[in-house]
């Protein structure tokens, strides 16, 4: 009796609030979360190197991480992208959960002894917060950590100016201010660290390159980036 009452339930309740894969829109059975097992076994990823040509190449000459990783192919049109956009844009801060615990469980298989002491998150600055209801990163930390096993920490990293959107910005616009709108509040918590840092998506580099020179006030800090997803513009990136 209870198991029917239950079914009806969970019936009624996937009526009223379907459970559906939020890249093909198929429905979801009990056991699946966020994405169907097919668009799982379908992601785009990367291959899971702790030094990303890709993303290093990026910075060359403009900062020394020490590592550079990166999980998804973003091209102009298809799955990820959408998932990055319900992320950022429509109030789904489980799908950066999501994706950074398969994230994180990706890149520990490869690699046990992950070269991190602590995971951070690109900070945004409290009235982008309050409009957006959340800080997509901090998701994407959160899920990131659970399932690598590291330690996330909130709060130490922040933003202390506010900037009108850069999406649309190129490298030059997004770095045009002198003055570096992050800063590092709790040094204690991260001197001697070896630090992840970890965005949504990296484009022009440019908010990375100045989170990288409020890092590097820390004594003894070692810092490293990671993306959830990077623009290959609808072609094959290894």
């Amino acid at each position: 009796m209870k198991a029917w009452i239950r079914q009806n339930v969970d019936a009624l309740v996937h009526l009223i609030y379907p459970r559906v894969c939020r890249q093909c829109g198929w429905d979801l059975f009990e056991d699946e979360n966020c994405l169907c097992l097919k668009c799982q076994m379908t992601l785009p990823t990367t291959a899971p190197t702790l030094y990303h040509p890709q993303i290093l190449q990026l910075f060359y000459g403009r900062c020394n991480w020490e590592h550079g990783i990166l999980y998804l192919k973003m091209e102009k049109t298809g799955g990820v992208r959408e998932l990055i956009h319900a992320l950022k844009y429509h109030d789904s801060p489980e799908v950066g959960e999501y994706l950074g615990e398969r994230w994180g469980s990706y890149i520990r298989k490869v690699h046990p002894m992950l070269p991190w002491d602590v995971v951070i998150p690109v900070p945004m600055h409290p009235k982008k917060v309050k409009q957006r209801g959340y800080n997509q990163c901090d998701s994407i930390v959160q899920g990131f950590t659970k399932g690598s096993g590291l330690v996330g920490l909130n709060g130490v990293l922040v933003r202390t100016q506010w900037k009108e959107s850069q999406t649309f910005k190129g490298r030059w616009e997004r770095s045009a201010n002198p003055i570096n709108p992050f800063a590092v509040v709790d040094e204690n918590a991260l001197k001697g660290k070896r630090v992840l840092l970890l965005d949504d998506v990296v484009t022009t580099g440019a908010t990375l390159e100045w989170c990288f020179k409020a890092l590097q006030q820390v004594p003894n800090i070692q810092c490293s980036v990671g993306a959830l997803a990077y623009p290959v513009h609808n072609r094959v990136s290894a």
